[in-house]
């Protein structure tokens, strides 16, 4: 069943709820006050970044951070290099269970973009490779393969998978699903986008669900009618409570001839049956993000948050977030900001039930708060309950932005998650430059959970 959701009349609905965070905006001296402890902080290079896929994999004694520079400066040379980061201290491991770092084949190739760590007796890590040639045996035109690495063994490739399409850009989009063959690790959600996108309802956008021992491809969904960029975003989990993972892809919708899209849609596929379980179309956001968050109101099905930085051109409401049942698809809560420029809902981040009502909770960013770039940004705890702001995380100094990523995770044992922050700092020397901060919630959650 499709549902439209407009997000003004969902603001009437849920008048309490929707004005939560922007009744609750930290004031000046909150700003002082609502720092998460600093752990460690990671500089990067000149011209170099950590824009690829943030993650959390269990470690020796904490979790440990996993994360894709896309740029990296190896022997003067520009390549893609897949990082393994202590999470107490923020040194790069090299050795041990993570033989690495693991770094590209070749200059340009897209290593890094997209990453997924596949859990399992034997685990694995899948990244994305957008703009290689494939080595395997692959359709003419085609671009990009994802390699199912052994971490463990230097990098070892266990499957190396391409498109199945012509002239297609294979593993624009990377997320892990419990494991759907039996073979006891996790697969992998990969999307595919034509080199040429069509907005005429010709879409040949394909979301591919492929076994991560040998890359055989389990199922697969082609572009709906009338939607282009399928599979803009990716995310997996049990939504019906069936005890089965299911695919969740984001989309972006217009109408033939449309020279940009005009709304984000939401589609919840059963791997087993390839049938839509949701859709939910008329989200006005740019940039479409989304999550699963887990079942928040004890019916045995999961909620998903869905959101956006920005609006489309023309739309009248604000960035909007709203958690979605995954029982009968209607809004659970939503929450806005009045401020189109603070990027609002750029990443999420789960953070399980850090205030103990059964609910899990999550984390949702802002990078920029002022008119110009050059403000704090934020990132709100919230409740996965009502949507209530548990805490505010800000920056100690003054970043571009903050926020631009995260990932959370247990890095010191005991006590609620820590969250590790892509931040685009200001520094009078090296001027913008990219860095990773792990914070430390502990009083931050307390206080407001006292």
């Amino acid at each position: 069943m499709t549902r439209r959701l407009s997000f003004q009349a969902l603001a009437a609905a849920f008048s309490l709820a929707a004005t939560t965070m922007a009744q609750q905006a930290p004031s000046s001296s909150e700003f002082e006050t609502e720092r998460g402890n600093v752990l460690w902080t990671l500089r990067a290079g000149l011209g170099e970044e950590y824009a690829g896929e943030l993650l959390t994999v269990p470690g020796d004694a904490g979790d440990d951070v996993l994360v894709g520079r896309p740029r990296f400066y190896d022997h003067d040379q520009l390549v893609g290099r897949v990082e393994r980061l202590s999470g107490a201290t923020g040194e790069v491991i090299e050795a041990g269970s993570w033989n690495g770092p693991l770094t590209s084949e070749r200059r340009g190739d897209g290593y890094a973009n997209q990453l997924a760590w596949l859990a399992g007796e034997k685990a694995a890590l899948a990244v994305g490779r957008t703009r290689a040639r494939c080595e395997a045996e692959g359709p003419q035109g085609a671009r990009g393969e994802l390699l199912v690495v052994d971490p463990a063994d230097a990098g070892a490739v266990d499957a190396r998978v391409c498109a199945a399409l012509e002239r297609m850009f294979f593993g624009t989009r990377v997320a892990s699903i419990a494991d759907i063959d039996g073979d006891g690790r996790d697969d992998v959600v990969v999307a595919s986008a034509p080199r040429r996108s069509k907005q005429d309802g010709d879409d040949q956008s394909i979301v591919e669900v492929v076994s991560s021992a040998d890359g055989r491809r389990l199922q697969s969904w082609t572009c709906p009618t009338g939607v282009f960029g399928f599979g803009v975003v990716l995310d997996s989990g049990d939504v019906d409570g069936d005890g089965v993972s299911d695919v969740i892809v984001g989309s972006q919708r217009g109408e033939p001839g449309d020279e940009a899209p005009t709304e984000a849609w939401v589609h919840v596929f059963d791997v087993a049956t390839g049938r839509a379980i949701h859709s939910w179309t008329g989200f006005t956001t740019v940039d479409l993000n989304l999550m699963f968050l887990g079942d928040v109101d004890a019916d045995g099905t999961g909620e998903i948050v869905i959101g956006g930085p920005k609006v489309f051109e023309g739309a009248d409401n604000m960035p909007t977030l709203t958690v979605v049942s995954g029982a009968d698809g209607q809004a659970v809560f939503t929450t806005f900001r009045t401020n189109r420029r603070a990027a609002y809902c750029t990443a999420f981040a789960p953070l399980g039930d850090v205030n103990a009502d059964g609910a899990p909770d999550f984390a949702v960013s802002e990078p920029r708060v002022s008119r110009m770039w050059d403000g704090r940004g934020r990132i709100y705890l919230v409740s996965g309950a009502d949507g209530e702001p548990l805490g505010t995380l800000t920056p100690d100094r003054l970043d571009a932005a903050f926020g631009l990523d995260m990932a959370a995770g247990q890095l010191v044992p005991g006590g609620p998650p820590e969250l590790i922050v892509r931040a685009l700092a200001i520094d009078i020397e090296r001027g913008e430059h990219d860095e990773l901060r792990a914070y430390d919630l502990t009083e931050l959650i307390a206080e407001r959970t006292r």
